[in-house]
């Protein structure tokens, strides 16, 4: 019986059906043990290891997933942390240069507040002050 499937395998056409049919039918009839393929025999003790080999690997293949996905979702948890510090440092940046801006506005009003009680005490005594001129927030230059 080997010898017919080894002709079929060495003829030109031996994947005609006509040859996979006869292969078959010899291979049927000689009882060939479990794990014979038509040219080599497969020991269980190889398929038992090549399978928990394979079981390995899909494990690790699954924990490699879950790992993934897991840094997947903490990136994306960083990026959205960083915009939320990107935008309040932008805020805080805001209210810093209204602040700035306030303090000069405030500076200047103290400057002329205080031009204008010099020009009152200088004119309660009839004086100009030196120089002959007021302060430059509106009284006379």
């Amino acid at each position: 019986m080997l010898l017919v499937g080894r002709l079929c395998r060495l003829c030109p056409g031996h994947k005609s059906s006509v040859w996979a049919r006869r292969w078959e039918e010899a291979a049927k009839a000689a009882h060939f043990p479990p794990g014979y393929n038509g040219s080599v025999y497969v020991f269980p003790q190889v398929v038992t290891a090549q399978e928990s080999k394979l079981a390995e690997q899909q494990q690790l293949s699954s924990e490699l997933q879950g790992t993934d996905s897991q840094l997947r979702a903490e990136v994306l948890s960083g990026r959205c942390h960083v915009q939320k510090q990107q935008r309040a440092r932008e805020a805080i940046q805001g209210h810093a240069e209204t602040l700035q801006h306030r303090e000069l506005q405030t500076r200047a009003a103290l400057e002329c507040i205080a031009g204008r009680v010099s020009a009152a005490s200088f004119a309660s005594d009839s004086c100009l002050p030196p120089g002959g001129r007021f302060s430059h927030c509106g009284q006379r230059t």
